[in-house]
């Protein structure tokens, strides 16, 4: 185990702890808004379907930072054969091949922009909420 490794280590662990939460903190209130905004739509449409399927995505929503954990620790004390983890046969187009890196570099960024444009834009609204309750 060298010290480069366990430093990127530390230094990917940090940064995950302080981003990722940054991101998941409101990616669960938003679905948790979402969440009780259905249960009144179940309600008044007798249709549980849609309630059902949103439980088990707050589900998935809860895991996310724990799980970004230990993605980061399989990704660099990973024997595999080099590729990305969750690239395997989903990650392929059309003829078999995976995305070039390129390509997923970019989608990557254009994902994680907008994911902390709306974690921004909903921190504002918490900490304009939680100004308003205080200051009046």
């Amino acid at each position: 185990m060298s010290i480069i490794r366990v430093f990127s280590l530390c230094v990917a662990i940090f940064i995950w702890a302080v981003v990722g939460l940054y991101l998941w903190i409101p990616a669960v209130i938003i679905s948790l808004v979402l969440y009780i905004a259905l249960i009144f739509y179940g309600a008044l449409t007798e249709e549980t379907a849609l309630v059902r399927s949103t439980e088990e995505a707050i589900q998935e929503i809860l895991s996310v930072y724990k799980e970004g954990f230990r993605k980061i620790h399989a990704t660099v004390y990973s024997e595999g054969d080099g590729s990305p983890i969750g690239l395997g046969s989903e990650g392929s187009n059309a003829e078999g091949e995976r995305p070039g890196l390129l390509a997923s570099v970019t989608m990557f960024l254009v994902v994680a922009g907008f994911a902390l444009a709306l974690a921004t834009l909903v921190w504002f609204g918490i900490l304009s909420l939680l100004d308003w309750l205080l200051h009046g």
